[in-house]
């Protein structure tokens, strides 16, 4: 059910690869996410703001936190879902990067469920 939830966020999002997260503890959903651009005023080469990507997980654990003040004990015994969907709307691999899994096992999240 709750990769079905991480499909929908995941259809959200306008990248070729679409990605969506859930974090749900106790059956309650905590928050949600899906990979899109933002922009950052701190450019490598050029004077002016330029695009990046904020993945799914990324975006659902910044949510949760911004929500939450900061409080990290939200995640306490919470699971993350994370769904990719292709373009032919069948499910992908959406196992998470190493940049995101070193941001979900900080946050203290313990377990990753991915399509």
């Amino acid at each position: 059910m709750t990769l079905r939830l991480a499909r929908k966020q995941a259809l959200k999002s306008q990248f070729r690869y679409r990605v969506g997260a859930v974090i749900v503890s106790s059956g309650r959903i905590i928050s949600a996410g899906f990979n899109s651009i933002r922009y950052s005023k701190v450019p490598f080469r050029v004077k002016k703001p330029f695009p990046e990507s904020l993945h799914a997980e990324q975006a659902a654990i910044l949510r949760a936190l911004h929500e939450t003040s900061g409080d990290t004990r939200v995640f306490r015994s919470s699971t993350m879902f994370v769904a990719r969907i292709k373009r032919d709307g069948s499910f992908g691999c959406a196992k998470p990067c190493p940049t995101c899994e070193s941001f979900i096992k900080a946050v203290g999240i313990k377990k990753v469920i991915h399509t």
